[in-house]
Formats: C-alpha cells, structure tokens, sequence
C-alpha cells in the first residue's frame, strides 16, 4: 500500500496507492512487449470514483508530498482534489490504507492479464476512449472474506475498455523479479512494496533511478535466463479464486502476501509445510531405498550418509536446472544448497521444506517444495541455518548467459545450462569473516579431529588437531588419557567444540559415548570421515602440505615451528613424520580436508599461525627461570568449570557466572583473552604479580589522577573493530591463489558493487582501528614515568623499550595510498602516484602515449596548413578532422572514413597504429585496476605478524582495564577488595577475612561475609540444610581463581601459597547419556581427586556418599576424609549430613570441625513444623548437631502431616541407631552382628 505518482500513457502523473489487482491478487506482473521485457505495477488511483491500472514500473516515481513531479503549477481542480486524498491516505499507518482500497466487480469479458487502461480525467477530452463499460462496485458481506480480508463497503466504479492494439495475451512462463522477506533490512527497487518503517510507520518506496542491496529489477537476460531453467520445472496451478489468500493461516501470511511481488504473493501452496511434497515419493528416496553415492544401502559399514544415490534415469526426465542441482545434492545430501539463479538463491526440494520451516520462507506456487531468496539476504538465512545446526552450501552462477552461448555453440552437445560451482560450504564450526558471511559470535568455536589409538582399558593415546577458522589459528597435539577420558573433557571444555571429525570403524565405544554426550547436549555435529580417503594418514597429509606450496616463501619450504618438531629429514630431503606424531598429523590430515572441501584451506593454512596443545595437567620442559612448580597455569578440569558456574550457570545462562563478573571488555578479542585467562589461571608468583602490578598503576595512578584521559582511553578501546578476524579478512580477501583460482572469483555476483564498498569500507574501519590503537600508546608515554609495571609498559611503549609496535609510517602509506571518501562512494581503489607499480606503468606508458600523439597532431595541422583535431570515441578514435577547404592535400595515405558539413575525417597507417596501442594500454591499465584492490590488501597483509603483536598488546591491556573495572563494581556492590598476597612457603596455606562471593554480589543485597583459614587440615562443614555450605565453599574456590588470574579478590584480606589445581565434586547429576548414574559420576569425580591431587591442590567436597545407602555412602565418605586429611593433606572442603563422620574423626588432628550456623527459636521436640530457624550465613568453629532437614521441607512446601509423620519415623530411626552404636561400643561390632544374625532366626 504504498503511495506513488502513477503516469497513464496520456495523462500527467496522477497520485495512487498500489494494491492487488481485485481478481488475481496481483501486485506485479511482467509481460514480453516485442523485443522486450515490461514490468507493470496495479494502482488504484485517487479520483472520483476510483479506477485502477496496470502501470509499467518505470512510469512511476514515490509520493513523498504535494509537489508534482513535473508541473510546478497544478490548475487541474481534480489531480488537485487526488492529491489532497493522497495527503490524507499519508497519515495513516501504511497497513491501514488496506481500508481506501475499492473491490471492482469484473466483467465477464473482462481479460485479469492485459493491462487495463482506467478513464481519467486529466483535462483531456473524454472521447479518446470510446465504447466505455460501466461497473458496478460490490458491498461486502459482513461475513464474507474479500481478497484483502477487508470488509469495507466499496462504490461504484467506471472504467474503459482495453486500448487498441493492447497485448492481451497471458505468458504461461513464470516470471519472478523480486522477492519479499519481512525480516529484509534493504529495499527492493522499481516498485517493490517495501516493508521497511520509518518511526511514523510510513512505508519508504524508492524511485526506479534509486540502488538497491536487494529486489532489483531483472535484465531481460537474466529474468529469460531463470524462466528458461524453471520452465515446465515447477507447473503453475490454475489461478486461485479471491477467497484463496483469505485461506491463509495468520496474519503474518497475510501481510507478506499484500507486500510481496507478484509470484511470491500466490504462494498458497498445494501442500502444507509438513505436507505430502512430491519428493517424499520418489522411489530412490524411500528409506528402505536409500543408498549413497557409491550404491551402498545403510545397512553396509561403509554406507556414506552424507552422498545419495541419483538413478540416471531420473536424472535423463529433469530439465538442465535440476538435474544440475540433483548432481550437487548427490554429492552434499547432509548439506541445504543455496542454488543461484539470477539474483536469487533456490531451494528445491527436501531443502525447501527445511527453508520453509526453519527460515519461515513462503513456498513457491507449484506441486514441488522450492522457496528462494535474494542474495543480499544470504547472510541472514545461512546464519540461521547455521545456528540451527545445518551445513550450508553457497552454489553460484560462474559465467553469465552469453558465455553459456558462446560455449555451446563450440560444443553442440553441452547442456544449455549456465555453469555453477559449490564455492564455499559452511558448518556451525569453519565460518568465516567476509562480506557475503554474517558476523560470527565472539567467542570461539573449534573445529576437531581426533584420532585414537587404545593401549589399554585405562590408557588411550589421542592424535588431535582443531582450528578456530574465524581467525585460522591451528592447534596440534598428543596425550595420554584415562578410561574417564578426563583430558579430553577437559580439553572440550577450555576450547569449544563445533564440530568434531572422527575416523570411520576406528574409535573406542567410550570415547564414542563421551563425544555423543556433548554433541546432544551442545548440538555439535559429529561427522565419521573414511579412512584415507577422507581422514588422511599422517603420510598423506604430510605429502599435501610438502606438495601445496602453502608455506613456500621465495620458492622454499618454510614450515611453521609447530610443524617442523613433527617431522624428521633423512638423506636426499626425504620427509617424514615421527612415529609418536603420527595420530597427531593425521587428525591434522583430516582437518585440511574437512577446510578443502569448504574452500577455505588455502585462507587458513597460509597464515601459518600454529601452536603446540598440551592438556593443561601434563608438565612440560621449563626454562631455567620459571617458579618452583612445572605445571603453568592453575588446572581448571572441566568438572570444575561447570561446577564453580565459570561461564555457565546451572540453568545453562550467563547469569551469575564468573564470566560475567569480570568481562567487562570493551573489544572482542578482549572478551576472548579474558576467557582464555579464567580457563587458565597463572600458577606463577613473578606474573601474577606483574598484572597486580598493572591493576594497581592503573587504579591508583592512572584512573585517580587523570579521570578524564582514562574514560577517553575506554571509549577508544569500545570503538576498536574485532581486528583478529578483520585481519583474517583482509588476508584472504589479498590472496592472489585465492583470486585466481577460488570458484568465487569466477561467480557472478549482482551485489558486487556493494560486496566491493563493504570491503572499502572494512578495510578503513580496520585502518582508523589501528591508527586510534597509536593514539594509545601516545596516551601513555606522558604517564609511563608513574608506573611501575612492566607488563603495562610492555604493552603501552613501543618496541624496542616495549613490544607495542610502531607501525604509523605504514598506517601513513595507506592513508595515502588513495582517497578514501572516493573509493567508499565508487567501491573503486584509484591509487596514487608510487602505491601501485603495475598502475603506475600503465599510467606512464598511457602519459608517453599521449605525448606522441600530440607530436603526431603537430605535424598533421602543420602538413594541412590549419586546424586539425582528433574525432570519434572508442574504436572509431583517431581520425583526422580536417576542414574541407585543406582537405585537398590529402594523400594516398590517408584513407577517408566519415565527414560533417565543412569537414573530412581520415584515418591514416599511424592512427590505425595508436587506435591498438591506446587498446592495449587500457586493457593493462583496467587489469591493474581490477587486481588493485587485492593488492592494496596484500601489502596490508604483509605485516600480519606486526599487527597481531598490536592485537595482542590491546587485548591485555583490555583485559587489565576489565579487572579494575570489576574490582570497582565490586567495591560499588558493597564488597571490600584487596589484592592477594602470595606466600612463598612449602605447606599449603589460604587465609581470607570478610569474604564474599564475586559472582553473587550484583545479584543478592546484603551478602554475609565470612573469615575462612585453610592449611594442611581438612575442614569438615556441617550446618543446617540451605545454610551455605555449597555458596562459602564456591566462595572460596572463586577467590582463588581470581587471585591467581592476577585480579583483586572480594576479601578485606587475602593470603595464600600457589594452588595447583581446583577439584570440586559438587551438586548431584547423572550422564545418562552414557549410562552412568549420578552415584557413578560422583565416584569417577572422587576418583580423579584421589589419583591426581597434590599438596599444593584445594578439593572442594559436598555431601559425598549421598548417592546410595547411607551406610555405604558414610563409609565412603569416611575413606575419603581419611585419604585427603592423613596423605594428601592439601587444603579441603568436605561438607555433609552424615554427623556419624563427627564421631570418627573428632579425635584426628587432621580434621578440623566447621559449620554454618544458624538460630533456633522456640524449637519443638514433638513437632518440627513449630521450629523457627533463621540462617546466618556464617561459618564457625565446631560443628552443628542437626542438619534441619525438616525446616527445609517445610519452607519447600511440603504438607505438614506429612512432615510430622516423618520426623516420627526420623526418631525412631535415631534410636535405633544409638542403640547399634551403643552396642557396637560395649560388646564389639562382631558380635554384635552375629546377634543380630541370630535374632533374625527366632520365631516370635
């Protein structure tokens, strides 16, 4: 319903509103006019009374007020009165004008597809149209349905007859020109309905003159190039009668059937979203049918799931489209294809039925499933898809239709079909940052392969490799691990897994169990690749990074470090891997080719950023300067991450984690340094100290004697781009491999005047980041006197002094390079004078050309004694303009081409000579121009290193600033902050005063702080349900954490010696996912402790043995306590209910009592529902006699009869318990057994 001026053939430009045509519920159509293609708009247009008509889009400009597109002065008393019904038509809610839209009764004659020609009045004189019919309008029922779903009462209406020599045939082909989607941020052109709002809700209709990201009008060629694939592919359904789209589910349908352009209007679909589509019939496709490419049935080991077996038959019956697309869909069955046609990307088939419920695409009139899209919403769609879990595949057009002509006509029998290629495949795990891909979320997601060798039950040898493909940093590594597959866990849970690719037929069944675990319960895919031919041998991939030169410099092998210290050269330059690699490098195998088959291994590889992965348990070699301890970072398992509420919390959010305690970064590669520091606390003193260091000049000099300049330099760090993957970017996009030989460099792309603006423009933003991140360093040079950190020096001075780069003078070169403001308008690089030396010589060879031309000139005009210049453009240049009166000397050299009045024009061998050369030279200097871009961007990438090292000072300072802030907001939550103190000493020690927890203090008011000691000596907690016990002993873990990620701790005061590792058995859960009960998990997380805890580890235990029978709980719980506290003897947390515990180790000096206390009022021995207890929160010495489990359930709700009768049963259990005790004292537990035994004999 937008407003426009419509212009009939005739008459001025007259003010309408756009709406369906009253039978067909059109809004668009195209018809073939001779030799061309004409794409018409339905209007109503305002008069007295209102008439509509077919008007063609370029005919039509936006209403935006009363000024006429033409007339500056309106006499014409009824366009006068039309514009003021237009006036008030503006002030309403666009999808409100639905109500000014007349229903016009058609005549039988009447033919819905020509174009109607409406009877306006114009000044004109009437009589131009003779033979008018008359029509009478319709009132609505109130309880009928009309197209719109309006029931507004209609007029009367009058209209003329069809124009002589009017087209009034129908074409039977489809014609789709643009597509509707209610989720599109960009317009659509040529008179698309937008659903764009501004803040009035006024639609925003833009003039056919205007550019557009999406919806643009067709050329012939391209609108003929779809029909002519789509024909007889999807069969038109006969039109639907107006009551169809009434039909409709729900509004929403509603609204996108009125906005949308014609062919996607009509889409009531024969079948329903989860209907019987056609494709579900195929006899190939039934499930008992189904095989892979290769004809294996799903039964067979080697069946491939992810390929599906085409009958040729089948594919004989399909036009050249599909059977092009069934080829792609045979060869990528688990992947949704994006096929391109035209401007649009289709999907067919079993991928149409998931774009049309997981992308609420509507469905394409026709018996096949097949909805589509513009391109310019591919982001959009594929990120959903993504999202959800699916591969997706962007399929595109590599040449254009008349390249498909020119190759048919040199091979007859090719099919008539433009080519297209896969050019990139996209998993949740190998996304990349590039203008057509939509921004990845910041933290990140690895892509793994892991390859597996069994020694024995509880030894497992791992081979793995996996990349972070939005940065292209690659991870190898080897280990060890137990049955539990405790490292690999671990490892799962420090570095995220997307996806994870395994070796068909040679996995262990637990490890297969563990990786099904967190794939259902993270929705990771799993993927088995074949052995060799797709998860390569060490030897094979050892062979394609030998032979891929993608770490060839100067036309030498030079492997990244990583690399190189797995492979060994024998006589002659012979490589090889080393045999206790060789898992290792074939799980690298199968990453690069999981990357090639997405098309991206050639981005990644070539960054040559490598790193070594060691499980973060496993001591490796230190220099001569590290601490006493060979472990280097305090080991967080993965029980540990989920269990102290790291970055999730039990619900699975963000809420009340540590992570969001302490992120507050202003820059995504901030955030991500920051996880990478809370995954991996320092377990060094001189480091951890040198970042306290950094808080301390920051808090103290910086922030408390230059406000100003600090919130300068936040607001600085907040405006920086994500520059790791900005730089990833800009390498791939400055890749000459990449551009010559990628698929997408050969795709034709309708946006890629855009696509080129927005690398422009990437690439600027990325340069100001860069220029802004100096402007720091200059920030800190006057202030660097102050401070006494190095760490902050390191990362704010440049190098040599510092390790902050100094890279203005290339920022300087590319500032200069060309103009900016030019090149973001035009999408266009024109480089200046000495950036560019391929330009540059096509330019000096163009300037010496000119030079001789003018030489040539000279000596024609003094030849002919007068004025000679040159004339013609393009391949007609260079001739000779000669007046006719000199005309005469012209020789046999000069051959006469053309002439005007008073002149002859001639062509000579020399002209003839520069037309070619001035050919020549601008075919050079277009193909500089062309290439200049990537150029500019390669020379960028040349400094990847130097700007990473910029990356990397940034992020630590971000990270820094982070901490100060979060010792602020805890200070402004009511906490005392302090910064830890380290100890140097043997014996394990933890001393906090007034502690708090650091992830609960912006969530809970009035939080109870408490003093804790730990040392050598276990602490046994015990208190009443609810009391805290869990909450202190989290506390307690968390202030470790931070104190040695080098942050100030909540605590008036805190001390401690290293920790080396945090173990914690806490809260009760099963995997039953594998098959182990909760009592099981909490063995196997017992039994971690007990094989791996040090002197130097902290163990936080909550109510351990709760699992089972309390007998055998208890036991267990007691061999615990007496393993920690009598041969660990590392600092302990051991809470529980089992007070028999208090009586066995009451006596050990090893086991030191705590409880949480609380205050009983008015306590009722015969009743608990009278008891009044009140939690304080606090711990103190000694221990607590009752747990006060009835409390709890009566504050949980539970009836109170209910908790009378079990305090009863609770009594008389205790008795009988003392009395087994009492027993058990006095005649010894043997023979108290052996009495029970025999009264278990008697008959009573």
């Amino acid at each position: 319903y937008d407003l426009i001026w419509a212009k009939l053939e005739g008459y001025p430009y007259w003010p309408s509103i756009v709406c369906p045509h009253p039978k067909t519920s059109d809004i668009r159509k195209i018809e073939q006019k001779v030799d061309k293609l004409i794409d018409y708009v339905h209007v109503q247009f305002f008069d007295d009374p209102p008439q509509r008509s077919w008007i063609p889009v370029n005919d039509t400009v936006p209403y935006t007020g009363p000024q006429h597109p033409i007339h500056k002065i309106i006499v014409n008393q009824q366009l006068k009165k039309a514009i003021e019904y237009c006036e008030e038509a503006m002030k309403m809610e666009q999808n409100n004008r639905y109500s000014l839209i007349v229903e016009l009764q058609l005549s039988d004659d009447d033919d819905d597809d020509s174009i109607k020609v409406d009877n306006k009045e114009s000044g004109k004189d009437e009589t131009k149209n003779s033979s008018k019919k008359t029509q009478e309008a319709v009132i609505c029922d109130s309880g009928q349905d009309d197209v719109l779903n309006n029931n507004s009462s209609r007029i009367t209406d009058k209209r003329t007859p069809k124009r002589k020599g009017q087209n009034s045939k129908v074409s039977n082909k489809r014609r789709r020109v643009i597509v509707f989607s209610d989720e599109d941020d960009s317009s659509e052109i040529n008179m698309k309905i937008n659903s764009n709002r501004n803040d009035k809700g006024d639609s925003e209709y833009k003039p056919p003159d205007e550019s557009s990201s999406e919806g643009e009008e067709m050329s012939i060629d391209e609108v003929n190039l779809i029909n002519e694939e789509l024909e007889n592919d999807i069969p038109i359904k006969p039109k639907k009668s107006k009551s169809s789209i009434s039909n409709l589910n729900n509004s929403a349908k509603k609204l996108n059937a009125f906005l949308a352009d014609s062919e996607y209007q009509n889409k009531t679909a024969t079948y329903s979203i989860a209907g019987d589509w056609p494709h579900l019939k195929f006899p190939f496709l039934q499930p008992e049918n189904i095989r892979d490419a290769d004809g294996r049935r799903r039964t067979d080991p080697a069946y491939n799931p992810k390929t599906l077996y085409v009958p040729k038959d089948f594919l004989q019956k399909q036009t050249p489209a599909l059977k092009q697309w069934w080829e792609m869909k045979s060869k990528h069955f688990d992947t949704i294809l994006f096929f391109k046609m035209g401007k649009f990307y289709e999907m067919f088939h079993m991928d149409a039925v998931i774009g049309i419920n997981e992308l609420q695409l509507l469905p394409m009139k026709g018996d096949n499933a097949h909805a589509g899209f513009p391109e310019a919403s591919y982001s959009r769609y594929s990120d959903r898809l993504l999202r959800s879990g699916y591969k997706v595949a962007r399929i595109e057009q590599t040449e254009r239709p008349e390249q498909r002509d020119e190759r048919c006509k040199q091979t007859p029998k090719a099919d008539k079909v433009v080519a297209r290629e896969i050019c990139r495949i996209t998993t949740p795990a190998t996304r990349t940052s590039s203008v057509l891909d939509a921004d990845p979320d910041i933290a990140y997601i690895y892509l793994y392969a892991i390859a597996e060798k069994v020694l024995s039950p509880n030894n497992v040898e791992f081979g793995i490799c996996f990349v972070e493909t939005t940065v292209g940093l690659f991870y190898l590594g080897k280990f060890n691990d137990d049955k539990h597959r405790s490292r690999l866990r671990n490892m799962f849970a420090i570095y995220t897994p997307g996806e994870i690719l395994l070796q068909r037929g040679n996995v262990s069944e637990e490890t297969t169990e563990v990786i099904s675990c967190l794939s259902r319960e993270n929705r990771i895919l799993k993927e088995e690749l074949e052995p060799e031919k797709e998860f390569w041998s060490a030897s094979h991939a050892l062979k394609f990074i030998i032979n891929g030169s993608y770490f060839n410099e100067n036309e030498h092998l030079n492997l990244p470090d990583v690399l190189s210290e797995m492979i060994s050269t024998s006589d002659g330059n012979c490589f090889n891997v080393k045999p206790e690699f060789e898992l290792t490098f074939s799980a690298f195998g199968a990453i690069i080719y999981q990357l090639k088959k997405c098309l991206i291994e050639e981005d990644l590889l070539t960054l040559k950023s490598f790193e070594r992965y060691f499980p973060a348990d496993q001591k490796v070699t230190r220099s001569q300067n590290d601490q006493q301890y060979s472990v280097p970072h305090l080991i967080l398992d993965s029980v540990s991450l989920k269990n102290l509420e790291i970055f999730t919390n039990s619900c699975g959010g963000k809420e009340g984690t540590l992570m969001e305690s302490m992120n507050h970064c202003r820059t995504k590669f901030g955030s991500r340094l920051m996880r990478e520091w809370l995954c991996s606390p320092l377990c060094d003193v001189a480091l951890i100290n040198s970042r306290l260091d950094a808080l301390e000049d920051l808090m103290l000099r910086f922030k408390a004697n230059d406000a100003i300049r600090f919130n300068k330099l936040l607001e600085i760090l907040r405006e920086l781009p994500d520059f790791e993957r900005c730089l990833t970017q800009i390498h791939s996009q400055g890749s000459y491999r990449r551009n010559k030989d990628h698929p997408d460099a050969r795709a034709v792309m309708f946006e890629a005047d855009k696509y080129s603006k927005r690398k422009i423009n990437d690439f600027l933003s990325t340069l100001k980041g860069f220029r802004k991140a100096h402007q720091i360093v200059e920030m800190f040079s006057q202030l660097l006197f102050n401070f006494k950190s190095d760490l902050l020096k390191d990362c704010t001075r440049y190098a040599p002094e510092g390790k902050f780069p100094n890279l203005t003078e290339e920022l300087d070169f590319f500032d200069n390079a060309f103009d900016h403001e030019e090149a973001k308008e035009k999408g266009k690089i024109i480089p200046k004078p000495g950036v560019d030396e391929d330009y540059d010589q096509s330019q000096a060879e163009m300037k010496l050309f000119e030079n001789k031309v003018k030489v040539y000139l000279e000596e024609q005009r003094k030849f002919f004694g007068c004025k000679v210049n040159f004339y013609g453009s393009g391949r007609n240049r260079f001739q000779l303009e000669v007046p006719d009166n000199n005309a005469r000397k012209a020789n046999a050299d000069y051959e006469y081409s053309s002439s005007r009045k008073g002149f002859k024009r001639y062509m000579t061998a020399k002209t003839k000579e520069f037309l070619r050369e001035i050919v020549e030279i601008e075919g050079r200097q277009e193909e500089a121009l062309a290439d200049i871009m990537r150029r500019i961007f390669e020379k960028f990438d040349a400094k990847y290193a130097q700007w990473m090292r910029v990356v990397k000072c940034l992020s630590i300072l971000d990270c820094l600033l982070s901490l100060v802030e979060c010792c602020d907001e805890m200070k402004r939550n009511g906490s005392a902050c302090c910064r830890p103190k380290f100890i140097q000493n043997e014996k394990p020690f933890l001393s906090y005063k007034e502690g708090k927890h650091p992830s609960l203090l912006k969530h809970c008011d009035n939080f109870i702080a408490n003093d804790l000691e730990l040392n050598e000596k276990l602490i046994l907690i015990t208190g009443p349900n609810m009391g805290g016990k869990s909450t202190l002993m989290r506390q307690t873990a968390l202030i470790i954490v931070m104190a040695h990620i080098g942050a100030y701790v909540p605590a008036r005061e805190c001390s401690l010696t290293l920790v080396d590792r945090i173990f914690t058995r806490l809260g009760a859960s099963d995997r039953i996912l594998e098959g182990q009960s909760t009592f099981y998990v909490e063995l196997s997380e017992t039994s971690a402790i007990l094989h791996h805890a040090t002197n130097h580890s902290l163990v936080i235990l909550d109510e351990l043995g709760r699992g089972t029978a309390t007998y055998d709980g208890t036991a267990i719980a007691y061999s615990v306590i007496s393993e920690l506290s009598g041969n660990k003897k590392c600092r302990s947390l051991f809470s529980t209910h089992y007070h028999s515990l208090i009586d066995e180790f009451v006596n050990d000096e090893n086991v030191k009592f705590m409880h949480m206390a609380c205050k009983v009022e008015s306590e009722d021995v015969t009743d608990p529902t009278n008891d009044v207890i009140t939690f304080l929160y606090q711990i103190k010495p000694g221990f607590c006699p009752k747990s006060y489990g009835f409390n709890a359930a009566k504050l949980a709700g539970i009836n109170n009869e209910v908790i009378k009768r079990g305090y009863k049963v609770s009594q008389k259990f205790e008795c009988a318990f003392l009395a087994k005790q009492l027993l058990i004292e006095n005649l010894g537990a043997e023979k108290v057994r052996s009495l029970i035994e025999q009264i278990r004999k008697v008959s009573i």
